[in-house]
């Protein structure tokens, strides 16, 4: 359900005044943000956001859509969004996690037009509805001409409902079902594999549901502005600029999520069968991606660790018998089949898995998750697990067996998740380690007495160090050759986890090399400086504008977003600086390009701020 044409009236004007400066703003901006489907963003193309101008677009650029706004001042029509008529102009806008509010000056009158796109991470009912809000401001009296409302018979506000509705969400067969060959649209009975959002399980039809969405507008702003400043002044305990990013980049976490819930036979809803499906919504349709969960968790367990549960539970429910993690749930959705063909990055999803499971576990004190997937041994006390589903002890430890078998010598042809040869690898042998201390710590506080993956992990850490530091100086990307360099991303789960288990003299006597183009730059972490600063046996180049390549071996001047927040992440406290100078050139690329063709990327061009193409595109 898409409202595209929005025609307000104004029928009193009021004295406009003048903003003489504009604080940054999102080269693209979000507007109605909400689902995989309802991603709709503006493109700036001056100071102020320009929103009367550009056709608002779907996040990957490639659909148009046709959304217009329209108000009538004194008899006189402007245009407010999308083109056509007298264009009103934008005079100041503000961002925040869930809101994106423009100032309009239409004639004599000015106004705001908010765009709200809730998010409620611990509420799945209202967090799965497909819809946002578009509100005008206050102030004067108006109305909507909707052919029966006369002017100035709505003193309040005017709040729209915005949204598209998908019902089924997905098709999610169960494994049987996927090898006998399944059809979403010649399935005889399709009851029992598609699923549909949470917020049926409280409402009966669409109707219902629309109009507790327009009711219950004052106390859901309520709670959008409340977390809004949680998470604003969570950040900005960083930096402004962080503040910043997070604030562009919340609402496009939870949009790429599908909640839903299974059916029965019959047609009822399975309250207690809750999984939720991340559409990959950046140049694939890829289901739950791997690399993307990875990189994300840290939010999702900030703002609700089940939500983390109910992303991994369907990974782990169709990978129990494979001897490693595979990629995703399938390159198909909304229809998801899954995906049996990882080997090529079989060491980098295991390694990720084992990590997140571990992660979730110990950061939300919930072990059910893994529960399901060993044995349990008596005791749990440091996840404060009540209840235990006792099964075979098998999926999690084939797991962390390939680990042992093949974190320092990958299978011939083996890659990263960033098409990068796994062979002597740094970044992805620590990876892997981690991983296999993951098992360790799961073994530990499930009571489990087995000490050979920590053994194996303390072993393989003394193994890497040799291998990966360079000249006492850096971090080698690849093992035994110095001139290579790069983001070591893979170390920020032993800082996260207080691991202790790589030794700060590698974290904090030794500087990570940052290589862009031609030219070496580092992060010298010993500086009394602490900033960031040219290797003196270099040349005279300049910095990339918008990041750092994150491994001098790919051709392409490529900037990973997500890796380059996670090495931020991994700096140490008192190394500000440093930490600032790798979140800087993102903040760079999100805010101040004018003609940008699409909001961050996760992995673009350092020089020129655009989405990288090719086998490195994601």
């Amino acid at each position: 359900m898409f409202f595209p044409f929005l025609y307000v009236v104004l029928v009193y004007g009021l004295v406009a005044h003048a903003q003489s400066s504009a604080p940054p703003f999102p080269a693209f901006a979000p507007l109605a943000v909400k689902t995989p489907y309802l991603n709709t963003w503006t493109q700036k193309s001056d100071s102020f956001g320009s929103l009367p101008g550009p056709i608002p677009l779907f996040y990957t650029k490639d659909r148009k859509l046709p959304w217009a706004g329209l108000v009538r001042v004194d008899g006189q029509m402007f245009q407010w969004l999308d083109g056509g008529h007298t264009a009103a102009k934008t005079v100041a806008n503000e961002f925040t996690p869930t809101r994106t509010i423009y100032t309009i000056q239409a004639g004599p009158v000015q106004f705001n037009v908010t765009f709200f796109t809730p998010i409620e991470p611990d509420d799945y009912v209202l967090q799965s509805i497909p819809f946002s809000y578009l509100k005008d401001g206050a102030g004067f009296a108006h109305a909507v001409d909707l052919g029966t409302i006369s002017p100035g018979s709505q003193p309040d506000p005017v709040v729209w409902a915005i949204g598209l509705v998908r019902d089924p969400l997905v098709a999610y067969p169960t494994a049987s079902e996927v090898r006998r060959g399944f059809y979403w649209s010649q399935y005889p009975d399709i009851t029992a594999v598609v699923r549909r959002g949470f917020y049926w399980s409280q409402y009966s039809d669409i109707t219902a549901v629309v109009s507790a969405f327009l009711n219950n507008f004052n106390s859901i702003r309520d709670r959008g502005l409340a977390l809004d400043n949680r998470i604003v002044s969570a950040a900005s305990q960083i930096s402004a600029e962080y503040a910043d990013l997070v604030s562009l980049l919340t609402r496009q976490i939870f949009a790429s999520m599908d909640i839903t819930l299974g059916q029965e036979q019959n047609g009822s809803l399975n309250s207690s069968d809750i999984k939720i499906f991340m559409k990959d919504v950046q140049i694939s349709i890829r289901t739950n991606p791997m690399e993307v969960l990875y990189g994300a968790l840290p939010a999702l367990l900030y703002f609700n660790s089940s939500i983390a549960s109910h992303l991994l539970e369907p990974l782990l429910e169709r990978q129990t018998s494979s001897p490693f993690a595979g990629p995703d749930l399938g390159t198909s959705y909304p229809t998801i089949l899954g995906n049996s063909n990882g080997d090529v990055n079989a060491v980098d999803n295991t390694a990720s898995m084992l990590i997140m499971l571990y992660a979730h576990a110990v950061k939300s004190g919930d072990g059910n998750l893994l529960s399901r997937y060993v044995s349990v041994a008596p005791s749990f006390q440091l996840l404060q697990l009540i209840s235990y589903i006792v099964s075979k002890y098998t999926t999690l430890v084939r797991w962390a067996d390939y680990l042992v078998s093949n974190t320092l010598a990958p299978p011939p042809g083996s890659k990263s998740v960033d098409n990068l040869s796994a062979t002597g690898l740094s970044n992805l042998a620590i990876k892997g380690i981690l991983g296999i201390y993951s098992m360790a710590k799961i073994n530990e506080a499930l009571g489990i007495p087995n000490s050979t993956y920590m053994e194996s992990a303390n072993r393989y850490v003394t193994n890497w160090t040799q291998s990966a530091v360079a000249n006492n100086d850096h971090i080698a990307t690849t093992f035994q050759e110095p001139s290579t360099s790069g983001l070591i991303y893979n170390l920020f789960p032993a800082v996260w986890l207080d691991s202790g288990l790589v030794d700060n003299s590698v974290r904090l006597k030794t500087t990570t090399f940052i290589v862009l183009g031609s030219n070496l730059y580092f992060i010298d972490i010993e500086a009394s400086s602490k900033l960031l600063r040219k290797a003196s046996n270099q040349g005279t180049g300049q910095v990339a504008q918008y990041g750092f390549k994150f491994d001098s071996s790919l051709v392409q001047n490529s900037v990973h977003s997500d890796w380059t927040f996670l090495t931020a992440a991994a700096v140490p406290d008192d190394l500000t600086s440093v930490r600032d100078g790798l979140i800087h050139p993102l903040y760079q690329r999100a805010f101040f390009p004018v003609g940008q063709t699409s909001p961050l990327p996760v992995v673009y061009d350092a020089s020129s701020g655009e989405p990288t193409t090719g086998a490195n595109a994601r």
